[in-house]
Parts: structure tokens; C-alpha cells; sequence
């Protein structure tokens, strides 16, 4: 296996034989036929075995071996394959509340990707096991659009008071939420992935 996915491939694990091009059209369907093919899982460390994270080994399990994996193995093959598609997009990282206290601050252990098309920023997550969006949420000044969106999740926002949802939130559910904001100096996500938003 090469250091970038066999788009081929990808595409014939998808059943796509659509466009190639980096267009919204392109995107969601792409998100949609990933979510509905890669199943979300997490049996490796169960298994006693090695999660490893480069193009390569995530191909071979995703792609070669159909399995499924977890929000990163997810969204760096879907970052890797939007890349070579022509996108502007790059990884994220936020903060699961499952049953948390809104006051709470857990580790941003959670992977999503933001794309950037025709100058507005979509969010695509492919790896959110049965809360996954089936398609790219537009991100603006009023929040990300509801489209797609699984109805307990939302986003919450730097400056909503006293870190709960303000106005800007989806849905009316508290929990869970992926809260995050832009971390100056472009610091490197986990396994080498692209430049990341967190709180």
C-alpha cells in the first residue's frame, strides 16, 4: 500500500461512481456511502491488537480487510481521500459531553474534519458510531446547519454563557455536545493528521 488511499478502491468499497471532483455534491455523497458502508467499530484493542493510524494500515483494515474502525481511523482515510480529491480540508479534534455536567471539561479525544468550499466551511464527521451525521454540516456565524444532523447532537461554541448552549445551538438535547474554536499556530493532531480546532 502507498502513503495515500487507492481512491479505486475506496471508491469500489463505496459502491461511488460518481463525480471526482471537490464539489459540495461530491462531498456529501461521499459522506453519506461512508457512513453507510464503514461500519463504526472498535473490536482491535479488544482484541489485543495495535490501533495504527497511517494511510496504509488504515486502507488495508477499511478498505482490503472490510472492517470498520473508530473516528480517527475514519476521518484520516476520508481526510486523506478528500485531499486527493482536491479539497481544502483538514482535521479537528473536540470534546465529547456524554452524560457529562455542563461544567465539565473531558479530553478532546473525538476526530471530525472541516472543509472548506467556494469560501463557507462545512464540518464532515464519517466516524461518530450511530450519532454520525450522513452529511457535511454547514458551519456559519448563526451555527451549523441542522441538515443531516443526528437529533442528539450539538455543537457548542467558545463565549455561550457559562460554557452552556446558547441560541446557536442544533437541537434542544443537552448532550452530547462537540464544543470547540480555532487554536492559533496550527499545532498537528494525533498521528500526523493536519492542523486541528479544539478547545
Amino acid at each position: 500500500m502507498s502513503d495515500s488511499v487507492d481512491l479505486n478502491a475506496y471508491f469500489q468499497r463505496l459502491g461511488y461512481q460518481g463525480e471526482r471532483r471537490p464539489t459540495l455534491a461530491t462531498l456529501a455523497e461521499l459522506q453519506r456511502r461512508h457512513v453507510r458502508r464503514l461500519p463504526f467499530e472498535n473490536l482491535t484493542p479488544f482484541l489485543g491488537e495495535e490501533v495504527v493510524l497511517d494511510i496504509g494500515a488504515l486502507e488495508r483494515k477499511l478498505v482490503g480487510d472490510r472492517r470498520g474502525g473508530y473516528c480517527y481511523e475514519h476521518n484520516l482515510l476520508f481526510l486523506d481521500v478528500l485531499k486527493q480529491l482536491g479539497f481544502q480540508a483538514r482535521g479537528l479534534a473536540a470534546r465529547v459531553f456524554w452524560k457529562e455536567h455542563p461544567d465539565a471539561r473531558p479530553p478532546a479525544t473525538h476526530m471530525l474534519l472541516a472543509v472548506d468550499i467556494d469560501g463557507e466551511t462545512w464540518l464532515v464527521d464519517s466516524g461518530f458510531g450511530a450519532l454520525t451525521p450522513t452529511g457535511p454540516l454547514k458551519l456559519s456565524a448563526g451555527g451549523p446547519a441542522r441538515r443531516h444532523l443526528a437529533p442528539s447532537l450539538q455543537l457548542r461554541f467558545p463565549g455561550d454563557v457559562a460554557g452552556r448552549l446558547s441560541a446557536r445551538q442544533l437541537v434542544p438535547l443537552p448532550s452530547p455536545a462537540l464544543p470547540f474554536r480555532h487554536r492559533s499556530g496550527g499545532g498537528q493532531g494525533r498521528a500526523g493528521a493536519a492542523p486541528y480546532l479544539a478547545q
